[in-house]
Order: structure tokens, then C-alpha cells, then sequence
């Protein structure tokens, strides 16, 4: 029989439960219980893996959270700045948020210095090609 294209030779496809992970899974899961209390024994008698596993897979490092600060429109960056900087130190703002927020402020007003000098330059060219 040859192969065709798009029809396959097996229609129910690879039995997935039928697997060594699938059983090693299953064995695991059914121990799970008995396995972390004996982890936890293990940690407070002073088991150093025992304890970084607890606390590695336990309480894992949190992830940012989404922080909103109001930032009006107008107004100039220095404002702005100083609103990020009294919303962190209200505990408004995480420190590492404001700090990426204050990265980005002097990022944007090195893009408005730059486009201000193209600018001039572009007049003081042609300011010249006049003369």
C-alpha cells in the first residue's frame, strides 16, 4: 500500500495512556501526597536540597504584576518624572516599575533632544542655501 498524502495509516492515532511517561505520571500523581510530606520531614531536619526544592517549586520567584499610574497627556517630563517618583515612594508603584517607567521618560526625551537638532539643523541648511 502506498502513502497518500493527508490519509493517515493509523485513524486512532498513538494511544496516549499506553506510554512509559504516561504511567511514570500517573505513579507519581497516585504518591504525590506521601512524597511531599517526606520532602517536608527531610527540610526541617535541615536537608539543604529538600528545603530548596520546597522552596524553589513551592514559592517560586513571583511575576511582575501589572501597575497603573496616571500620567496625564500634558505636561512636561520633569512633571511626569515627578509623579513617578512620589508614586513610588507612596508605595504606589513598585520600585523596579518606576524605575523602568523613569528608563523610559529619559529614553523619550532623547528622541525629542535629536529630533529637535535635526530640526534646527534643517533650518540652519537651508537658511544657508539662501544666502
Amino acid at each position: 500500500m502506498a502513502f497518500k498524502k493527508g490519509v493517515s495509516g493509523n485513524e486512532k492515532g498513538r494511544p496516549r495512556s499506553d506510554s512509559k511517561a504516561a504511567l511514570l505520571r500517573a505513579t507519581i500523581q497516585d504518591a504525590l501526597p506521601s512524597i511531599v510530606a517526606q520532602l517536608i520531614l527531610l527540610a526541617e531536619v535541615g536537608d539543604p536540597g529538600a528545603m530548596k526544592l520546597l522552596i524553589d517549586k513551592g514559592l517560586p520567584t513571583p511575576k511582575p504584576q501589572v501597575m497603573s499610574i496616571y500620567l496625564p497627556a500634558t505636561g512636561t517630563l520633569a512633571s511626569k518624572g515627578d509623579r513617578i517618583i512620589k508614586a513610588m515612594m507612596a508605595g504606589e508603584l513598585a520600585p523596579d516599575v518606576g524605575s523602568q517607567l523613569l528608563s523610559a521618560l529619559h529614553v523619550h526625551a532623547g528622541t525629542i533632544d535629536m529630533t529637535e537638532v535635526a530640526e534646527r539643523l534643517a533650518r540652519i541648511e537651508k537658511q544657508l542655501e539662501l544666502k
